[in-house]
C-alpha cells in the first residue's frame, strides 16, 4: 500500500491506534531522519497492523467505534509524522495538546541540502522550503518563493518529496488476542 492510501485510511478513521499505544513522542530528529531516509529511497520499517477478534475489547483513538477496520501496533509515530508534513494537520489518532515535538516547521534546506528547523538553519531563508508547503501548496507557488539561483534544485526536491506521497510502505498483519497485543506493544509492559 502506498503512503498516500495510508494517510488516508487515517484521515478517514480506517486506520486507528489502539488506546494502550503512546501518543505522538517523536523527537523531530526522528522526524528528520524518517524523511532523509524517505527522500534516499530508504525503507523506514514495516506498519503493523492488527485486526482484534472482537471489536468491542479494545478502545481505539482515531476513529469512531464502527469506522476503523485495522489499528496500528507499530509504526504509529512514522505515520504521524508523515500525516503532519505531507497533511499539514495533526493525525485523529494524536492530539494536538499531547504533541510534545511537532515537525511541521520542518524544512529542506537548498545549500546545505538536508532536512532542519529554523532555529539550525544557517543559510538565507530563501534557500528553505517548509516540507509541509512542499506538500500542500501549489508547485509553482513553491519555485516561486526561492531565488532564482537554485530554482532548479528546488524543484527537484520538490518532485522528490511529492514522490514520497507514491512509496510503498511494508505492511504486515497480526494476528493475536487484546491480551497478546497489548504484552507485546503496550510501551508500559516493554
Amino acid at each position: 500500500m502506498v503512503i498516500d492510501e495510508l494517510l488516508d485510511m487515517l484521515a478517514d478513521g480506517r486506520l486507528a491506534a489502539p488506546s494502550f499505544q503512546r501518543h505522538y513522542v517523536w523527537s523531530r530528529k526522528k522526524a528528520r531522519k524518517l524523511m532523509t531516509s524517505l527522500l534516499g529511497g530508504y525503507t523506514c520499517g514495516t506498519l503493523v497492523l492488527w485486526r482484534p477478534p472482537d471489536r468491542s475489547v479494545t478502545s481505539v483513538r482515531g476513529a469512531s467505534a464502527e469506522n476503523w477496520s485495522d489499528l496500528i501496533l507499530d509504526g504509529h509515530q512514522r505515520l504521524a509524522t508523515l500525516y503532519m508534513l505531507v497533511r499539514g494537520n495533526v493525525p485523529p489518532t494524536c492530539s494536538e495538546g499531547t504533541l510534545r515535538h511537532d515537525p511541521r516547521d520542518m524544512v529542506f534546506d537548498l545549500s546545505a541540502g538536508s532536512f532542519s528547523y529554523p532555529e539550525r538553519v544557517r543559510h538565507s531563508s530563501n534557500s528553505c522550503l517548509p516540507v509541509v508547503d512542499c506538500f500542500c501548496s501549489p508547485y509553482g507557488e513553491i519555485i516561486r518563493r526561492v531565488s532564482g539561483e537554485v530554482q532548479k534544485e528546488a524543484a527537484k526536491v520538490v518532485r522528490s518529496l511529492h514522490g514520497i506521497r507514491d512509496l510503498a510502505y511494508p505492511i504486515e498483519r497480526v494476528s493475536m488476542t487484546p491480551e497478546e497485543a497489548k504484552k507485546t506493544y503496550d510501551p508500559l509492559h516493554r
